[in-house]
């Protein structure tokens, strides 16, 4: 199979071919002189033409990439949050921006409208003094719609605060979480650790009941 796909990638370009433009074809000409260029070449030339004309002059990078990096920059990671309605309106989602060398290496689970996934950093902290550091792994619970918190931590003082990611206490790179029903509160897991968290208000992934509900039907 590799043999014959060799030869199709050497076979010598036809001039009568469609492929190439006749300006196409003196420039992927001059570029293989002395060789006759082959459909291998061709191809590649149009890929080559694809890839420049969607790169940055300046960068050389694709110019949608600089324009994600900028939009990128503008956020901050972490908890503090508002959800802006209009911006989101008039957009086709969200994006959530990492701390620097975080980064998301299981699947994510939605349930009831919230999303639930975890997240590793390589640099945690080590489990003993003679050991190694393997890394740190945080979990993350926002709302499908718009990114907001669904959970709140209790500080000394008895203030709730919102707050969209949490560190796990155990290290390694986390699973992906799961969720247990019963007849009460949904039950968040993340390996062998729970979310013990209270919901912020109305949050629908902490409503406690209709988990497992009987169906009638009859068929005539």
């Amino acid at each position: 199979m590799q043999g014959e796909a060799d030869a199709l990638a050497a076979l010598p370009y036809n001039a009568a071919s469609t492929l190439l433009s006749a300006a196409q074809l003196t420039a992927l000409q001059a570029q293989t002189a002395p060789n006759a260029p082959t459909y291998f070449d061709a191809y590649q030339f149009l890929i080559d033409q694809a890839l420049a004309s969607a790169a940055d002059s300046a960068t050389g990078l694709p110019s949608l990439r600089s324009k994600i990096d900028a939009e990128y920059a503008k956020l901050t990671p972490g908890n503090s949050y508002t959800p802006n309605t209009n911006l989101l309106a008039a957009s086709k989602g969200f994006y959530l921006k990492l701390p620097k060398g975080e980064k998301v290496l299981s699947s994510s689970i939605s349930f009831r409208g919230a999303v639930l996934f975890s997240t590793f950093s390589p640099r945690g902290q080590a489990v003993s003094t003679c050991g190694s550091d393997v890394g740190r792994g945080r979990g993350y619970a926002i709302s499908l719609v718009d990114a907001s918190a669904l959970y709140t931590e209790t500080a000394t003082d008895g203030t709730k605060t919102p707050v969209r990611s949490f560190d796990l206490k155990r290290s390694g790179i986390p699973p992906t979480p799961s969720v247990i029903l019963s007849e009460g509160k949904p039950t968040v897991l993340i390996g062998t650790e729970i979310l013990d968290k209270d919901c912020v208000d109305g949050a629908e992934i902490c409503r406690a009941g209709d988990a497992v509900k009987p169906t009638y039907w009859r068929e005539n």
